[in-house]
This record gives C-alpha cells, sequence and structure tokens, in this order.
C-alpha cells in the first residue's frame, strides 16, 4: 500500500543519527540532544529522517550453552527472557522506550519517519544480534524466526504512532550474508514484507536494498523481485561505489544524473516509484563544500522531475571523534553530514532548504509533478552489463532532447514509436520469438528502431 503522504509531496530529507553519537545513540540516549538536532533539521527544510532501531541494540539475545557444547537457551543480558509481548520477541524493553520517546519527539517537531527494521548493517559494520552474527539471514532458521519476532513486535507496538509514514527491511539488507539463490533472496523479501504487513497494512514497505541487478546469476538481489515484495524501491547513488560513475568532477552531467537515471531504472523495471533514500558526496577528499551544494542542487530538481519520490542526504550530522568501529575503520564516515557535530550548516544544507522554499512557494497541485513524459522504450537484453548500458543510454537521450522508459529482457515489449536497443552482446542476447515481436511492432504500428550490437549474433 502506498501511503498518501508520498502522493501528496516530495520528501526532503536525511539518514538520521544523533549529533553527540553517530549510531551509538541508543546506547548514548539523550532526548534533550535529539530536540535541538531536530529543530535546526526543521529550520532548513528537512521533514523526513531515515532512522534506523540498531538490531544488536534492540534484540540483544544470546545464546546460552551447557555441558558439551549443547545450546540450552537463549536469555537477554544474562537473564531468562521475560514472559511479555517484548520478552517473547527478545526485545529490549529499555530500548522500546527511547524509540517510544523517539517517536513523540518527531511528531512534536512534525518530522516523517521511514523506520529501517532490520538494521543489521550499518556504515561498514555489522550489527547483528549476537547467535546470528556467524549465521545466513536469509536461510538459517533460527536468524528467520528471530527476525519474524522482531519485525513481528516491533510493528504492532509502533504502527500507530503517527510520525512513522513507512516500514522498511534494513540498511542495504542484501549485503548482511551472501544470499545463495535468487530464490533464497525473492522468498526472504517475501517473508519479511508478509510479516510487516500481518501487523500494519496502512503503510507502504521500503526495500532499502541497493546494488540491484536487472538480470544476473551472479547477483541474487533482481530489481523485479524487490518490487514484488515492496511498495517503494529505492537507490543509494553514490558515483564512488557505483560502476562507470565516479568518473568526472560530481558536479559534471555524469554524475548529476546517476541517481536519476539509475531511479529511472529502478521504478521502470520494479514498476514502482523510487526513493532516492541515501545519497552524499563522502566528504572533502571528494569535493569541496562548494561543488557538493552544486551536486545536491541538481540532484533535487533533476529526480523531482522525473516523478521519483524523494531524496535523502547522508547523513544529518558529523559523527564526534571516536576510535570505536566503525569510524575508527572508516575515517570519513564520520564528516558526511548536513551539519557539523555542533549544529553548523554546511553548504549542502543551503542547497536541501532553498529546493524547500521553491517547493513550499508553489501551488499544492504543483508540488508533484505529472507523470513524465517518456518518448521511447529503451530495450534491455540478455548477456549485457545492464547498468552501464542503461546509463550511457540515459544520458545519451537527454542529451538528444527525449526521456527513455526502460524495460527488461523479461518485460513485454510495448508500443512505441521509438525502440533503443543498445550494446547487443552475446550469443543469447535477443531470443527469436522476442525480435520478431519487436520488428512486428514496428512493421504493424510504424515507429524508429535504433540497434547497436557488442558482438552479439541475430538472425536478421
Amino acid at each position: 500500500m502506498e501511503n498518501n503522504l508520498f502522493q501528496k509531496k516530495y520528501m526532503l530529507g536525511a539518514n538520521y543519527w544523533a549529533s553527540n553519537a553517530g549510531c551509538f545513540m541508543w546506547q548514548n540516549w539523550d532526548p534533550h540532544i535529539i530536540e535541538e538536532d531536530f529543530k535546526v533539521l526543521k529550520s532548513y527544510g528537512v521533514d523526513t529522517l531515515r532512522v534506523f532501531p540498531l538490531w544488536a541494540v534492540f534484540q540483544p539475545i544470546k545464546i546460552h550453552f551447557g555441558q558439551y557444547g549443547i545450546a540450552r537457551d537463549v536469555r537477554m543480558n544474562g537473564s531468562e527472557l521475560p514472559k511479555t509481548p517484548e520478552g517473547r520477541a527478545g526485545v529490549d524493553p529499555v530500548m522500546i522506550e527511547r524509540f517510544a520517546q523517539f517517536c513523540e519527539i518527531a511528531n512534536r517537531y512534525g518530522m516523517n519517519l521511514t523506520v529501517m527494521l532490520l538494521a543489521g548493517w550499518m556504515s561498514g559494520e555489522q550489527f547483528r544480534p549476537e547467535p546470528l552474527q556467524e549465521r545466513n539471514v536469509f536461510t538459517d532458521s533460527f536468524a528467520l524466526a528471530s527476525e519474524i519476532k522482531f519485525v513481528k513486535f516491533f510493528v504492532s507496538r509502533f504502527k500507530n504512532e503517527h510520525s512513522i509514514i513507512a516500514w522498511g527491511f534494513g540498511n542495504e539488507s542484501n549485503v548482511m550474508s551472501m544470499c545463495p539463490l535468487r530464490e533464497a533472496a525473492f522468498v526472504w523479501s517475501s517473508l519479511i514484507s508478509d510479516t510487516i504487513r500481518s501487523q500494519d497494512t496502512s503503510r507502504p514497505i521500503i526495500s532499502g536494498m541497493h546494488g540491484l541487478t536487472v538480470e544476473s546469476s551472479k547477483n541474487p538481489w533482481h530489481i523485479a523481485d524487490q518490487g514484488y515484495a515492496c511498495d517503494i524501491v529505492t537507490t543509494h547513488p553514490y558515483p564512488l561505489f557505483t560502476p562507470n560513475c565516479d568518473m568526472d568532477s560530481l558536479d559534471s552531467l555524469r554524475s548529476s544524473l546517476h541517481a536519476t537515471a539509475e531511479s529511472c531504472l529502478y521504478s521502470d523495471i520494479s514498476r514502482k516509484k523510487c526513493f532516492i533514500e541515501e545519497m552524499g558526496d563522502l566528504g572533502r577528499g571528494v569535493a569541496s563544500e562548494s561543488i557538493s551544494k552544486t551536486y545536491l542542487s541538481k540532484v533535487l530538481w533533476s529526480c523531482w522531475s522525473h516523478n521519483h519520490i524523494g531524496c535523502l542526504w547522508w547523513a544529518a550530522f558529523d559523527v564526534p571523534f571516536t576510535n570505536k568501529s566503525p569510524y575508527d575503520w572508516f575515517a570519513f564516515e564520520s564528516t558526511l553530514g548536513l551539519f557539523s557535530i555542533d549544529r553548523k550548516p554546511k553548504l549542502m544544507a543551503e542547497a536541501m532548504s532553498q529546493f524547500s522554499e521553491m517547493l513550499a512557494s508553489l501551488p499544492q497541485e504543483y508540488r508533484n509533478l505529472p507523470p513524465h513524459n517518456k518518448q521511447a522504450v529503451c530495450v534491455l537484453s540478455g548477456d549485457q552489463d545492464h547498468w552501464p548500458i542503461a546509463f550511457a543510454s540515459f544520458i545519451l537521450a537527454k542529451q538528444a532532447g527525449f526521456t527513455i522508459r526502460f524495460i527488461s529482457p523479461e518485460d513485454e515489449i510495448p508500443s512505441c514509436s521509438l525502440y533503443l536497443l543498445p550494446s547487443l552482446t552475446g550469443i543469447s542476447s535477443l531470443s527469436q520469438s522476442r525480435w520478431k515481436t519487436l520488428t512486428e511492432q514496428i512493421y504493424n504500428n510504424g515507429g524508429v528502431l535504433y540497434l547497436s550490437i557488442n558482438d552479439a549474433l541475430l538472425r536478421i
């Protein structure tokens, strides 16, 4: 189900950890800090926060072993699990109370929260409950049981919180374990989605994944499968971490269109709306604040004009110095905020504020634009590395003055006046029946076909 709020407004915001603690916010709990953070964020047009009940902290279960290393029971903080809803789920009631306080503060400041439920991966480190550290979270029965208990309890407990507008699987959940098969990824996504819906059908479910594929035997996480399980798909378009993107300055054409192109690909293939829920510049080692401000401004305008749901920066605040991982491992992770740790705005916060003011100045009916006019169909084919071909096709089409719609090798070919069949590759790029369908569409309905071949063999 798609929440009405996502249909009414473009969501602007950031991924949030408290300015005093980073991802150790729940252990170093200070509601006064959060209030002060929210005041500053709100004053700069931020109205949406992606938040993370860190999994290992909220479900701190541990298996206790007896004689000969035989498992005796599961405990929390050394004690038997309480005979309460929290206890049966292995959830720490202290953390649940803190999250309730957090939602109350968010509601008071008019913040919209997207809650990432199984937040077991954060900034380069695993934060899974201890018994799950060496288990596959996608296939192990003990892990799956723990996940179901946590998700069912958490959603049931907070489904009446007004500030929560969506549930998400987690943060880039596809890197928590090696998933062996596409079918296993599909089953896991459907299981978690159905568990959420068993408790709350009023809010949309967000994928929270990144690095998905159109079609690949090497990557089990497929865009279409996330579209099946979720209401909203997501992108995390960092040029540095995305193939074929870290080539130019951050404010260049290629970098500026990266988020839009990747989100259009995900939306078209999944047939769901797309949310740029995590983007950033990765610090001053990549670009100056001035360049990053220009970059963010371009991305905001471009993604809004292409009907994506919204855009969230990583992160809201810098992180104070700590020798704890993951910040000790990846030093740049502590410097990625819109604001410094003393809440001073960086130039990117100004870009966010200026775009928010622009949206607010528009009549309500124009704050979300009508569907983008896509004049051509880009037919992706088998044996391809789909992302670089899709990205290059998107940029070239924009330079030629039109916008394309992507279809996967599995999709039905729609009627259109212009087809792009770029960079056909390999001996299985296009089946005989698909080629026949495409050519008949053109012969019978009129139209133009652009075709380029890398090393494909076709019956022509």
